[in-house]
């Protein structure tokens, strides 16, 4: 019976870390379908440098699950509501002076032909956020045993995001996959 419990909450969980690697890791896969190796290069290294943003929401929620883990509804809810509220409100106190500097920083860092992909910079790093949000409040339903609506949340997500983004790279190019990115991470959410 544990046995079971315990695969079971355990294929759950492991179902939704394997649809997260499939939905950070298919942006490139269209991105080499669809562009040039050198809007995969442009992307690469602006996808690295806005997953910056995600630093302090993965080490929160990697706390909040064991902390809240056993604990009542309610405090679980309570607990997992003001991690997210206060990360939320640090990292938008950290986007919004980093996206004044952002284009200056860029081109000083990686030269000025990195300079046309910092739009797409932008968006995913908004894109960071939210997603970093939604694991965090993904982190109460696993606390309260329902791994498997984490899990249909993050196959909708992705669903979605595949979709989209057939639809806004030809469009748009690095724009529309940075797009597609954050209305995942808004259905994420």
């Amino acid at each position: 019976s544990s046995a079971k419990k315990l695969f079971g909450y355990g294929s759950r969980v492991y179902g939704v870390e394997l649809l997260g690697t499939l939905y950070t890791q298919f942006d490139k896969i269209i991105i080499l379908a669809l562009l040039t190796p050198r809007d995969f290069g442009l992307y690469s290294v602006v996808f690295a440098l806005s997953r910056i943003y995600n630093a302090v929401q993965t080490a929160i929620s990697n706390v909040v699950f064991p902390k809240v883990t056993g604990l009542p509804q309610e405090q679980i809810i309570r607990t997992v509501g003001r991690a997210f509220r206060i990360s939320l409100m640090v990292m938008m106190i950290i986007v919004i002076p980093t996206m004044f500097v952002g284009n200056y920083l860029m081109g000083l860092l990686f030269g000025s032909e990195f300079l046309e992909a910092s739009v797409a910079f932008y968006i995913l790093a908004v894109e960071c956020i939210i997603g970093g949000g939604s694991w965090i409040l993904a982190s109460a339903f696993n606390a309260l045993g329902r791994p498997g609506l984490v899990m249909i949340r993050q196959l909708i997500a992705l669903s979605v995001t595949v979709a989209l983004f057939f639809v806004f790279t030809p469009l748009w190019g690095l724009n529309g996959i940075a797009i597609a990115l954050m209305i995942g991470s808004i259905v994420r959410m």
